[in-house]
């Protein structure tokens, strides 16, 4: 096996993997039995480094010793060190917090000179246990000890805080990238990532003062470096896309199935501008439905409703819709754009038995609402998509900033936004979906929505 120190980390320190090939009468030796080891550790640490990164996988929290002001306690936990060697704590380790000495200096305790940071590191390495004794294998020889196993173990230390650089990749918009693609391309083809100087794992950095007492709280996050499991990964990403508005009460699509022909733009139908403005006032008032909570509609309420420019009367029934917060609603996502269909028969997109199908139709309108239940009052801002025309209101006004009566193209994702007021408790806010021809889109988010709640649901 090799030693410790001459374990390769960078990505062409081994410029090719080998491995043993297998016949009858091979005479296998101490190399091929430990190249065989090496062939299936080394592949997998580099994987392991450059695919999934390396730093505190979980667990591994640092907490002061109840007592002991000297000491601390560290969790068990899982790490990846920067050489892609995996770390495994199962049981809590008290360790002291003194900075580790080299041989040359003195041994006593000496007092600090003056308040220093210093962290703790978790540090791989290898341990050869289950000694044993070789017989000789000559006359003239000794017996010769050895070890049977080899150990993945590891070790704390903790030493002088050294400030590293850090570099932050910029976000995809503001590099100038044309889209995530590229922006992901040219970001790794700057190189692979290299494993240089300390192959420490920092856990936490204290401050200490001259006696060796802690000064402040122990700091776990800022310094520490993490590996970004799949499972937390979408959970970030959930976190991210949270605050665009994922569930709707939907009334529509209301069109007119007379309208759905073959035709273009300029060709005398309806536009989105004419068609989000031809609703009956007198039938159905927006005003009221968002500025008086006991007229606000519930999942199944029916409205009757017309529309003079879609020449449409009848009977809508407000629908709960959930839609898909990785899909459309993602704004650095241009090959999506913000074209998203509802579930229903695409085969059929006029079939009356999927009215909530949005697929392929022209001149079509849908109206979206949702409550939004704040704690206290709060002034933020409301940022929408549409396609085409849009008219927003919350708490009975018409947000004017917000109102776009017009033809959109498609690959304009871009957002806009206006200034609203929540009120505590319950808000009510409905936006208004015109499209002239074939894709439909709507997307609504809320700059600070930290403790908001956003449901379909009101009270009685």
């Amino acid at each position: 096996m090799k030693q410790e120190n001459k374990k390769r980390c960078s990505v062409c320190d081994i410029p090719y993997f080998e491995r043993n090939n297998y016949f009858y009468g091979k005479l296998m030796t101490v190399r091929d039995f430990s190249s065989e080891q090496s062939y299936f550790n080394e592949k997998r640490w580099l994987i392991n480094r450059m695919v999934l990164g390396w730093g505190v996988v979980c667990g591994l929290d640092v907490r002061m010793k109840d007592g002991d002001a000297g000491k601390a306690i560290v969790s068990p936990g899982l790490a990846i060190d920067c050489c892609g060697r995996e770390i495994l704590v199962c049981e809590e380790k008290e360790i002291a917090l003194v900075p580790q000495q080299s041989t040359c200096q003195k041994t006593e305790k000496e007092t600090l000179p003056g308040v220093q940071k210093l962290a703790v590191c978790l540090v791989y390495h290898e341990c050869k246990t289950e000694p044993m004794q070789l017989p000789p294998v000559a006359c003239d020889q000794k017996e010769k000890g050895e070890f049977n196993r080899i150990r993945d173990s590891y070790s704390f230390t903790v030493a002088k805080y050294k400030e590293m650089s850090e570099e932050t990749l910029p976000c995809p918009l503001d590099a100038g990238a044309a889209s995530m693609h590229e922006y992901v391309c040219k970001t790794l083809l700057q190189g692979c990532p290299d494993c240089t100087g300390s192959k420490c794992v920092t856990l936490a950095t204290l401050t200490v003062d001259q006696s060796g007492n802690l000064v402040d709280e122990i700091d776990t996050c800022s310094r520490r470096q993490l590996v970004y499991r799949n499972p937390l990964l979408y959970e970030l990403i959930e976190c991210l896309h949270h605050n665009y508005i994922g569930t709707w009460l939907v009334l529509g699509p209301i069109f007119n199935a007379n309208h759905q022909a073959q035709h273009s733009p300029g060709d005398g139908h309806p536009l989105a501008k004419d068609i989000i403005d031809g609703f009956d006032a007198n039938v159905f008032k927006p005003d009221e439905i968002t500025g008086d909570i006991s007229k606000a509609p519930v999942h199944g309420k029916t409205i009757q409703y017309k529309n003079g420019i879609l020449d449409i009367a009848g009977e809508y029934e407000w629908q709960t819709r959930s839609f898909s917060s990785m899909d459309w609603m993602n704004i650095h996502d241009i090959e999506d754009d913000i074209h998203q269909h509802l579930a229903g028969d695409y085969t059929d997109p006029f079939n009356a038995a999927n009215p909530l199908n949005f697929a392929g139709k022209h001149h079509t309108l849908a109206y979206f609402l949702v409550y939004i239940i704040s704690p206290k009052k709060r002034e933020t801002k409301l940022f929408v998509r549409s396609d085409d025309s849009l008219r927003v209101w919350l708490n009975g006004q018409e947000i004017m900033d917000l109102r776009y009566e017009g033809e959109k193209d498609i690959k304009d994702y871009t957002e806009v936004s206006a200034p609203i007021t929540l009120n505590e408790g319950y808000n009510i806010l409905m936006a208004s979906v015109a499209e002239t021809h074939y894709e439909w889109g709507f997307s609504a988010r809320i700059e600070d929505d930290g403790g908001l709640r956003f449901t379909t649901v009101k009270y009685d």
